[in-house]
């Protein structure tokens, strides 16, 4: 009997990678429904206004909490791999002192400044804001979101992704239906706060995991930091993660301050929901392959970092496609379950899950520009890309409400995708 010829290393590796890949994105689908749960509940029971300020607070808490990350978490993704391999444990787990002092010490110049800048600090009951309440749980946010990529770093992709794509949505909806219980008023400042106390738990299970899977020789290491070095890595890796999460939010705070309708507002948020299924699916995925992909760069694996890119493409492609179909099929249906008034943003949706699959099938070229240091490239794309949304929406929106603002969200999110991958191909190529 002929035998099979052996598989190749690379080839063996890759698929791999996928089969993990696609658990990754069952759990971003099962995140993305639960969230999707989520909003149905808060919209049907806070109504457009209040879903309006719920919405506004939230992606203001996240936008902060991005930039008190201050890239730790994105840097880990790179360095503690490389750490790992070469078993150097005091730089590990110094990088962990250094992630979690420098993240809280952020955040709580985040609040003051924050606070000040929308009021000052005598908080009496007329006012606090669902946006100012949010301030109070940025730490939390902030920490749980690099906790997650931590976990993603040591090699447990599962356990990072479900925090931040189930424990923290789920135990959102679970507060929210126990003050309902309880007979408390259905309010956007109720939402936050469940929004934040969810954060709460989903922190305190992610250290549970991080120091039950840390590295085996981290316990008995002492910590080495490299404050100047890790800062300056950590900064620019901030600048980047902050830029490219600022975008889908941006689109929001932009409809916001032009002031349209409330309704139109909201309408534009319940297609952001909706669209962001991929952008999860991108972003579970991603943050498994970022740590492969440091390690494929460090051992120059340009054969397999070509056979990965393949592999995701289809994998990815797949699901987009798929999605970008249902959405054109059923976007309305999918609307209306957040109320009958929503079905009007039937148009934004279809534009902007366009753009958000477009971005998600690309998703992995800024990265891996960024770890061929790329930086200043990639932050200058997506400052201009920035520009050009805000710009967009407020021109758009404005005139056209959110049907002219999902089109500018749609073109910008996938022009900006594209760009970027023409620039990872010239450089892989360069590379090989």
């Amino acid at each position: 009997m002929k035998q099979r010829p052996a598989q190749e290393p690379e080839t063996s590796q890759a698929e791999s990678l996928t089969r993990i890949s696609l658990i990754l994105v069952g759990i971003a689908v099962g995140g993305w429904l639960l969230q999707f749960v989520v909003s149905i509940v808060l919209a049907r029971n806070l109504g457009p206004q209040d879903y309006r300020e719920y919405a506004v607070a939230i992606a203001m808490l996240a936008l902060a909490g991005t930039f008190c990350e201050l890239g730790t978490g994105k840097y880990a993704m790179r360095i503690l791999p490389e750490y790992a391999r070469k078993k150097r444990w005091s730089l590990a787990k110094g990088y962990y002192w250094f992630s979690a002092s420098t993240v809280t010490l952020a955040s709580m110049i985040g609040i003051v400044a924050g606070m000040w800048m929308t009021g000052g600090f005598a908080l009496n009951g007329d006012q606090w804001s669902p946006a100012r309440l949010a301030l109070v749980f940025l730490p939390v946010t902030a920490l749980v979101a690099v906790a997650a990529e931590f976990l993603m770093a040591e090699q447990k992709p599962f356990q990072g992704s479900l925090i931040t794509a189930v424990i923290c949505p789920g135990a959102t909806l679970c507060l929210f239906l126990a003050f309902q219980k309880m007979q408390c008023p259905a309010d956007s400042m109720l939402a936050v706060t469940c929004y934040g106390l969810a954060d709460v738990a989903g922190l305190l299970w992610a250290l549970v995991l991080l120091k039950r899977h840390a590295g085996p020789g981290m316990t008995g290491a002492r910590p080495v930091v490299l404050p100047r070095k890790w800062l300056r890595w950590s900064i620019w890796f901030s600048l980047l993660a902050f830029v490219a999460s600022w975008m889908p939010r941006l689109s929001l705070l932009a409809m916001d301050a032009i002031e349209p309708s409330a309704i139109e507002i909201a309408r534009f948020a319940a297609a952001l929901e909706i669209s962001g299924f991929v952008l999860l699916v991108r972003k579970s995925t991603n943050k498994y392959y970022m740590p492969e992909l440091s390690l494929i760069m460090t051992d120059q694996q340009w054969q397999l970092a070509r056979i990965m890119a393949r592999q995701r493409l289809v994998l990815i492609g797949s699901i987009s496609a798929t999605f970008l179909i249902g959405v054109l099929l059923f976007g309305k249906q999918m609307l209306g379950w957040f109320g009958p008034v929503f079905s009007e943003g039937y148009t934004a949706l279809c534009f902007m899950t366009a753009g958000t699959c477009v971005a998600t099938i690309f998703s992995m070229a800024p990265e891996f520009l960024k770890f061929a240091g790329k930086l200043k490239t990639v932050l200058a794309t997506y400052c201009l890309a920035g520009v050009l949304l805000t710009v967009l929406t407020v021109v758009l929106g404005s005139r056209y409400g959110a049907s002219g603002a999902g089109f500018a969200f749609g073109f910008v999110f996938a022009a900006t995708a594209i760009v970027f991958r023409v620039l990872a191909s010239r450089q892989l190529d360069s590379n090989s």
